[in-house]
């Protein structure tokens, strides 16, 4: 049985990010939702419960969308979860037009993750 997630997830790519905070470095982002992604190819180890400041860059906009403050969920050695916690009006809109754009094919959850 497929569980819906709260906010639903949609494949990406092209869409790099940049984190700082407990940990600094970059990596791509491969499914995205309004309050958060997966972050992969990262170039560094992060640990679950850290907090970061977010740029992502999406194709459709000259400026990132910034998080100022994002919370580790999961990681693994090359790849870490992201919860989005706090983030100005304008960001939150750039990023919701952005996802509201790729419509379609959602990501789904099974009932154990």
């Amino acid at each position: 049985m497929v569980v819906p997630r709260e906010h639903p997830r949609f494949p990406v790519q092209q869409i790099t990010i940049a984190f700082q905070g407990d940990a600094t470095g970059h990596g791509t982002v491969s499914n995205l939702s309004i309050k958060g992604c997966q972050v992969e190819d990262a170039n560094i180890a992060i640990e679950p419960h850290a907090y970061l400041s977010v740029y992502l860059n999406l194709p459709s906009s000259t400026l990132p969308v910034k998080v100022d403050s994002a919370a580790v969920r999961w990681a693994t050695r090359t790849a870490f979860g992201l919860e989005f916690l706090v983030f100005k009006q304008a960001s939150y809109e750039q990023l919701k037009a952005f996802i509201d754009l790729l419509g379609g094919k959602r990501v789904e959850r099974s009932p154990n993750q």
